[in-house]
């Protein structure tokens, strides 16, 4: 349908019936006899509203016909978001995924966007990559999910690849189908979700998968990389394109654009003029690097020995002191060429000229950048931590730690208590910004003031005495709400839970008892195995102990809302004897084991 409302524009009304009497032979009739020449240009800001002192990127790109098929495009852009792009890297990488947005022909192209990075412990491997985008040929929809990413934790290229794939699945058959991946790292997460030494394995057999659909699948690799693996996850060794530096990157892209589709001419000159009264071209900001600046002209000028059906440009400009208001930064494009040997006008020259355009609003309030977030998880262990008797006193170490990558201002801890059982002694703090902010009767509350990004912690004690009226077999339980302010919207969340019984005396125990199900039966029974003590959401690694004392590792598990988590065991083939399955919270520091056998 696309190419029919372009016929539409493009032909006499008394044609229409005549180009599309098939779609194949119709396209293909139409591209011979129109292809090859410009339809128009596309002029794009990035961003569209800046403050003073700030850069503007412009976008500049054609729109044509090849005169060869495929005549349009479906590209999946699948993007590194993992810890080790934060900063310029990921900012550079959205910019150029941005730009190559606006290289594309929504009249007939379209794009996905999935970005993905990896926790590698919670073996749910769709939860390492974001579809922020299916197909679309809605550029703001694009723009805004590039704009959306933000980094996590590791790098799960399979799972990238995967999702990627899958966005192209709805491709009209006879679009040019392409998956450009970006990453700045090592493969370290498996199609499982778990960390493995097979994750590079993972993500060459999926790439294989998708070849073998008719994808064509490019690859960026930023910085220093594993550039054998990554040309061999491209559909050949050429379609591996090295970016030494995240600045590299919006000419990496353009550079993939240009080859999408079919060149439609040769000897190319590429002539764009700015609004220099009003804007001044940051130095080397042309995209491709080749562009000639002429200040006193105010024009930048490209020479191209072949024309691409998806030829884009790009620079940066600096409005000038006292520059306010709306404006046409692109006052004219002119693009002079020879139409390319596959078109029946071979050898004939075109000369193509744009109006104004790239708009761009120019106010005193500077747009200020979206806040990171924090991201805090508050755990409690308690010493005694099984009995205690009446008239002691037991400790509770309750832990706020901020794993997020935006500071956290404050966390504010409740921690009830039953003041049946126990009365609060006093609480101490692991650094001064602690405090306790109230006391009431059954309930204290305590600040922990700031936390930096990226681990920062702080810890408080609190000691209580158990009343000596407090029937034996009581049991006294503790569970904290917390909820955390930063620059974002901050959050909440729940501790995990800690259970003392009143008894003649104090003990403690190093573990904690996993509940096993069945205890035991033959190779080949499946085994289940359940931990009640973890913090909601918390991280928890399972791993069992052979009778010969070694240690295999089964995966980890994300804790339910509860703090119970939970895994399964297939022992077929696991030789008679007795098993120890070990559970280890990644937050709270808790151990839990449990015994099982294999007869």
């Amino acid at each position: 349908m696309r190419k029919v409302h372009h016929v539409v524009r493009m032909l006499l009304a008394t044609l229409l019936m005549v180009v599309t009497a098939t779609i194949g032979v119709g396209s293909l009739a139409y591209a011979q006899s129109t292809g090859g020449r410009i339809d128009s240009v596309n002029k794009y800001t990035i961003p569209s509203q800046v403050g003073v002192g700030e850069p503007v990127t412009v976008n500049v790109s054609i729109n044509a016909l090849p005169c060869v098929p495929p005549f349009s495009a479906s590209v999946a852009l699948v993007i590194d978001k993992s810890g080790s792009m934060d900063g310029t890297p990921l900012a550079e990488a959205k910019n150029a995924a941005a730009l190559f947005v606006d290289t594309l022909d929504f009249s007939r192209d379209q794009a996905s966007v999935v970005a993905f990075s990896g926790d590698g412990f919670d073996g749910d491997a769709s939860n390492d990559a974001d579809t922020l985008s299916t197909l679309s040929q809605d550029r703001g929809v694009l723009q805004n999910a590039i704009s959306s990413i933000s980094v996590d934790n590791r790098t799960n290229i399979s799972e990238g690849l995967r999702q990627g794939g899958a966005t192209l699945a709805s491709a009209p058959a006879d679009n040019a189908q392409a998956l450009v991946l970006l990453t700045d790292g090592l493969a370290n997460i498996d199609s499982t979700g778990y960390d493995s030494t097979t994750a590079d394995q993972d993500a060459l057999d999926i790439a294989d998968t998708l070849k073998s659909q008719g994808i064509r699948i490019y690859t960026i690799g930023l910085g220093s990389v594993d550039e054998t693996f990554l040309r061999s996850i491209a559909s050949a060794p050429g379609l591996y394109y090295p970016s030494p530096s995240p600045s590299d990157l919006p000419e990496v892209y353009a550079q993939i654009a240009r080859t999408l589709l079919a060149d439609i001419g040769t000897d190319a000159t590429f002539t764009e003029t700015y609004d220099m009264a009003n804007f001044e071209v940051i130095a080397g900001s042309q995209v491709p690097s080749g562009g000639v600046l002429d200040t006193t002209t105010g024009t930048i000028t490209w020479d191209f020995p072949n024309l691409s059906s998806r030829q884009g440009v790009s620079y940066q400009v600096m409005p000038l002191p006292g520059v306010l208001g709306d404006y046409d930064i692109s006052t004219a494009t002119t693009i002079t060429y020879t139409q390319a040997d596959t078109c029946p006008q071979a050898g004939q020259a075109i000369d193509f000229s744009a109006a104004q355009g790239a708009p761009v609003t120019v106010s005193n309030s500077e747009t200020p950048l979206p806040p990171k977030p924090a991201n805090v998880s508050v755990t409690i262990t308690s010493e005694p931590n099984v009995t205690i008797g009446t008239s002691e006193i037991f400790t509770l170490t309750i832990t706020a730690t901020n794993n997020g990558k935006g500071d956290a201002d404050d966390t504010e801890i409740t921690l009830p208590f039953d003041p049946n059982l126990v009365s609060v002694l006093d609480a101490t703090f692991s650094r001064g910004s602690g405090w306790v902010s109230q006391l009431n009767s059954d309930s204290i509350v305590m600040n922990t003031g700031h936390l930096d990004a990226n681990g920062d912690s702080v810890s408080a004690t609190v000691r209580f005495e158990v009343n000596a009226s407090a029937a034996v077999g009581e049991t006294i339980r503790s569970q904290a709400d917390f909820t955390w302010s930063d620059k974002a919207s901050g959050g909440s969340g729940t501790t995990n839970a800690t259970y003392l019984t009143v008894s003649d005396g104090s003990t403690s125990v190093p573990f904690f008892a996993l509940e096993v199900t069945p205890f035991n039966g033959p190779a080949g029974t499946t085994h289940d195995f359940r931990g009640t003590f973890f913090a909601p959401g918390e991280p928890v690694a399972f791993w069992y102990d052979t009778p010969a004392g070694d240690s295999v590792e089964v995966g980890r598990v994300t804790a339910d809302s509860n703090g119970v988590a939970e895994t399964s065991l297939d022992t077929s083939g696991l030789p008679p004897g007795t098993y120890t399955m070990v559970a280890y919270g990644i937050w709270s520091h808790i151990t839990a084991v449990g015994v099982f056998q294999v007869e």
